[in-house]
C-alpha cells in the first residue's frame, strides 16, 4: 500500500522533472556555447556578405542588360539587408569583457545568455537566406519598352531617331564607355532626344537615378551644381563652387548606378569642377553629353560619339502634316506646304514651330514664308522666334 501511494507521488514529478531537463539543458547550452555562437556568427555573416555582394552584381549586370530582377531576389536582398543589419547590432553591442571565452564565474551570465540565444537565432537565419539564394533565379528576361511605347510630347520616333537611340542603349549597357557624346546641328531635336533616352534609361531599370542640367553656351557653374543636385535629391547650401564640387562628388559615390546628362556644351567642361569625379570614383556614373560640334566630343574624352541626322524627306513631311494639319494635302496648298517643308532642311523644331504658325493660314502666308526661308529669314515670318532656329537642339 506504501509503495503504491509512493509510486503515484514519484511518477508525476518524474515526468516534471523529465519535462524540465530538456528545456533547461537547452538553456545552459547557450551559455557553454557563447562564445562559439559569436565566433559562428561572425564567420558565417562574413560569408553571407559576400554571397549578397556577388548577387547584387548579378542583378546590377542583369538591369544593364535590360532585364528585369526577380521579386523573389528583391525580397532576398532585402531581408538578407534586415538581417545583416540585427547581426551587426548584436556584434557591435557586444562589451569588451563579453567578447572573450566564457566561464561559469562571470558577472554577466544574463548578458551572455541573452547575447548567445539571439546569435543562435540570427545563425539559423542566416544560414537559411544563403541555402535558400540557389534556389531563387536571379533575372527574368523582361524586352524593354520599344519606343513607340514610351510617353512623349512633341518627339517622334522616326528611323533617324531610331538608329541613334539604339546606339546610345547599347553604350550604355557597356561597362568601358563611361562618357557619350550626341551631337548635330541645331534644331536636329538632340535635347528632345536626350530626355526620351533619360526617360528609357529610368523606366527600364538601367539606373537607379537619372539627372539632367543645361549648360548652355555661357555655363554657370553654380547653376549647373544646383540642377544635378536637385535631381539627386541634395540640397546644396555652400556658396563657392569648389565646395559644392566636393559635397557633390560625395554624394554621388553613394549612388549605385547614376546616369548624368549635361545638354547643350558648347566647349569642354571640366567635369571634376562641376563635382563628377574621374577614374576609379565614377564607375558607378555614366555621363552624356549633347553638343552641336563634334571637337567637343573629343574634348570631353567620349568614349563614344553619336550623331543625331535630320529627318529624311519623307518624315520631314509626315512630322510637318501632323502639325500644319490635314490641309496641306489640299489642291492649293500642296505644292507649297511641300517647299515649306523642304526649306526646313529635316530639322524637327523648325518643322513643328513652321507647321503650328501656318495651321489655318491662308495661302499667300504659306507662299511669304517659302520666300523668307529662302531667303534665310524665319525671324520675318509672323509667329517665328529666335528660339527656333538658335536653340540648343
Amino acid at each position: 500500500m506504501a509503495s503504491t501511494i509512493l509510486q503515484i507521488l514519484i511518477t508525476p514529478i518524474t515526468e516534471l522533472a523529465k519535462l524540465l531537463v530538456v528545456p533547461l539543458k537547452n538553456e545552459v547550452g547557450y551559455l557553454v556555447k557563447f562564445r562559439r555562437n559569436i565566433e559562428d556568427l561572425r564567420s558565417k555573416t562574413t560569408e553571407l556578405e559576400i554571397t549578397r555582394e556577388t548577387a547584387r552584381c548579378t542583378t546590377d549586370a542583369a538591369r544593364r542588360r535590360g532585364e528585369a530582377t526577380t521579386q523573389d531576389m528583391e525580397q532576398w536582398l532585402r531581408k538578407t539587408e534586415l538581417i545583416m543589419n540585427d547581426v551587426h547590432k548584436l556584434l557591435g553591442g557586444l562589451r569588451e569583457e563579453d567578447k572573450g571565452k566564457f566561464n561559469f564565474c562571470s558577472t554577466n551570465l544574463s548578458s551572455h545568455y541573452s547575447s548567445s540565444k539571439r546569435a543562435a537565432k540570427l545563425l539559423k537565419d542566416v544560414n537559411e537566406l544563403k541555402g535558400s539564394l540557389q534556389q531563387i533565379p536571379v533575372s527574368q528576361p523582361a524586352p524593354p519598352p520599344s519606343i513607340e511605347m514610351m510617353p512623349r510630347g512633341d518627339f517622334e520616333a522616326f528611323e533617324s531617331t531610331k538608329v541613334a537611340m539604339g546606339k546610345i542603349i547599347e553604350a550604355l549597357k557597356h561597362d568601358d564607355n563611361q562618357i557619350i557624346g550626341v551631337y548635330g546641328m541645331g534644331g536636329v531635336g538632340k535635347t528632345s532626344f536626350i530626355k526620351e533616352v533619360a526617360k528609357y534609361a529610368k523606366i527600364t531599370g538601367m539606373f537607379d537615378e537619372v539627372v539632367i542640367a543645361t549648360v548652355s553656351r555661357n555655363p554657370v557653374m553654380l547653376k549647373i551644381q544646383r540642377e544635378i543636385a536637385e535631381g539627386l535629391g541634395l540640397q546644396l547650401k555652400e556658396e563657392t563652387e569648389h565646395v559644392r564640387s566636393l559635397r557633390l562628388a560625395e554624394r554621388l559615390k553613394q549612388e549605385r548606378r547614376t546616369f548624368i546628362i549635361l545638354d547643350d556644351v558648347w566647349e569642354r567642361l571640366d567635369l571634376s569642377w562641376v563635382g563628377i569625379s574621374s577614374g576609379k570614383d565614377r564607375s558607378n556614373c555614366k555621363i552624356a553629353i549633347t553638343t552641336r560640334n563634334l571637337d567637343v566630343c573629343s574634348e570631353m574624352y567620349c568614349n563614344v560619339s553619336i550623331i543625331v541626322e535630320p529627318l529624311s524627306q519623307q518624315d520631314s513631311w509626315e512630322l510637318f502634316k501632323k502639325f500644319a494639319g490635314d490641309v496641306v494635302e489640299s489642291p492649293d496648298l500642296n505644292s507649297v506646304a511641300k517647299e515649306v517643308a523642304k526649306e526646313c532642311g529635316g530639322l524637327p523644331i523648325a518643322l513643328v514651330t513652321l507647321g503650328r504658325v501656318l495651321r489655318n493660314k491662308e495661302p499667300r502666308f504659306w507662299d511669304d514664308a517659302v520666300y523668307e526661308l529662302r531667303q534665310s529669314r524665319p525671324l520675318n515670318i509672323k509667329g517665328m522666334h529666335e528660339k527656333v532656329f538658335s536653340c540648343p537642339s
